[in-house]
């Protein structure tokens, strides 16, 4: 029996450790443009839903509070959540500018290289990877 689960563990590390992906995949400059459009887009969206909550909210807590009503505790629970959300936007909109810096550092290009060539040179291209730093 502990031959067999021996076996068995011995088995599943060694599938496990052969069947590993790179841990980061590399994104192209595209693909960063995209996440940030789709990271601004998200944060656009909860703070207009927070900030309506928000406001829907007070208005509502507002007037339940001063009519005696049972729902005000409701009222301040859906301006609460406003609040948060307008918060939570906040981390979209950064990931948004970090992912279109990120897409203006990195880009993928074709270098124009001359290589002799006996009697003239040819003009080949090459695939480069050019990093720009911003100072």
């Amino acid at each position: 029996m502990k031959k067999i689960l021996l076996a068995l563990t011995l088995v599943l590390i060694f599938l496990k450790s052969f069947s590993q992906e790179p841990a980061s995949p590399s994104l192209s400059k595209e693909d960063y443009l995209k996440k940030s459009k789709q990271q601004k887009k998200v944060g656009w969206i909860l703070l207009a839903t927070g900030t309506a909550m928000a406001v829907g909210g007070g208005i509502v807590f507002y007037d339940t509070y001063y009519s005696e009503s049972n729902s005000t505790d409701i009222a301040g629970i859906v301006m609460l959540a406003g609040i948060v959300t307008d918060l939570t936007s906040i981390g979209f909109f950064v990931g948004s500018s970090n992912s279109k810096k990120r897409a203006a550092s990195i880009a993928i290009t074709n270098q124009h290289i001359s290589l002799p060539q006996q009697n003239a040179f040819a003009l080949k291209t090459q695939p480069a990877l050019t990093l720009k730093i911003a100072l």
